[in-house]
């Protein structure tokens, strides 16, 4: 069951949308809270807000932006320093040690800007050559279709990793004889990307045709490399091995979108979701139809996003009305019931279908690699 602590939220915050909550990664008790519409037609101006554990009726730093924030991260190798994501582009780097509501860094002029909502930002850590030691990069992600590396150690230099392109079903059945629909761009546009756990080298960025609707996140897990979830428009959550394009499993309990998804940090069988009308907490130790907790967001109220604390059992909920929620969660098996609960019979036919899925996968490709071969050597 979920029992509601308290919430942070201010006179400022109020009819603002929680669009992203992020921890610091040194300061546990320290979290970011973007403020900022979704829709073209709602947007209003921005907020970033600072919020401590001392103090939940005001945050601690407030800046201010003329368009709505979309997306946040602070930096692993400067924790002071925390990137945000606007919805007109832009691109901004604060340092949450002063109080000036000016960036120390901003893209507004640069040319690699981007033309469309920053739905996403992270921290990579990338090595700089061969040997020599790694170095902070920031990656964003924009619905113009490009994912780009940002650098703080001259300006603000940047460049495209890659560019997404827009995939088209050719063959629809009941659409023989009918009209096509026309391309605006050539380029698919981008909710949200991640790097691989074991490389930063590998990025995962969902593609919509292997679903029924946009992807809005994506989530690896912290206990398995191999594993992560995404959730979608069509209203579902999915299981993924990374070796696999079909999901492993899919989890649908209601007709809403799921904008949010997150795992536990504590137990590698939980994970959290929302939709527009309730939070929803899943264990696929105990079923993977049905989650084990829903909480219903309060009337006129919509959930946008959902966390779990990293260094207590509860969760964070962010709603449409400028309030992230603090709940703790009673009933979570601690880390020696995970692991009891893992090797569940239940938990070994997940386990099983994750194995079996994934070696296919790989006899797949090598099949294909063989036959690729063999038209090599018959073309020579």
């Amino acid at each position: 069951s979920l029992d509601r602590l308290w919430s942070y939220s201010c006179p400022l915050t109020k009819g603002h949308n929680i669009s992203c909550i992020a921890w610091n990664k040194v300061n546990p008790d320290l979290l970011a809270v973007a403020y900022g519409q979704y829709e073209f037609s709602k947007q209003k101006s921005g907020l970033i807000c600072c919020w401590s554990l001392k103090n939940p009726e005001y945050p601690e730093r407030v800046y201010t932006r003329p368009h709505g924030i979309t997306s946040l991260d602070f930096s692993v190798a400067h924790p002071n320093l925390l990137a945000a994501g606007l919805y007109d582009g832009t691109v901004a780097i604060y340092n949450v040690r002063v109080r000036k509501n000016e960036p120390i860094l901003d893209s507004f002029e640069a040319p690699g800007k981007h033309t469309g909502p920053v739905w996403q930002l992270r921290w990579i850590e990338k090595e700089r050559g061969s040997g020599e030691e790694r170095a902070e990069v920031l990656v964003s992600v924009s619905i113009d279709g490009r994912i780009t590396q940002w650098s703080i150690r001259k300006g603000f230099e940047n460049y495209d990793l890659m560019k997404l392109k827009r995939v088209s079903n050719k063959h629809v059945q009941g659409s023989k004889g009918k009209k096509t629909e026309a391309f605006i761009s050539r380029y698919a546009g981008g909710l949200c990307s991640t790097s691989a756990p074991k490389t930063s080298n590998m990025y995962e960025a969902p593609n919509d045709a292997l679903t029924k609707g946009p992807v809005y996140a994506v989530k690896w897990s912290p206990f398995c490399n191999n594993v992560f979830l995404s959730c979608s428009g069509d209203w579902t959550v999915r299981l993924w091995h990374q070796d696999k394009l079909s999901p492993i499993l899919t989890f649908h309990s209601s007709t809403k979108s799921v904008p949010s998804v997150c795992w536990s940090p504590s137990c590698s069988t939980v994970f959290a979701c929302v939709h527009e009308g309730a939070v929803e907490i899943w264990d696929l130790s105990q079923s993977t139809l049905d989650p084990i907790v829903v909480n219903e967001a309060p009337p006129g109220c919509v959930y946008s996003c959902v966390t779990f604390s990293r260094n207590s059992e509860c969760i964070l909920i962010g709603d449409s009305d400028g309030s992230v929620s603090v709940a703790q969660l009673k009933g979570l098996p601690s880390a020696d019931e995970c692991q009891v609960r893992s090797r569940s019979p239940h938990m070994h036919y997940v386990h099983f279908f994750i194995f079996f899925s994934a070696r296919r996968s790989s006899q797949d490709r090598r099949c294909l690699n063989r036959q690729s071969a063999s038209k090599e050597m018959i073309s020579t």
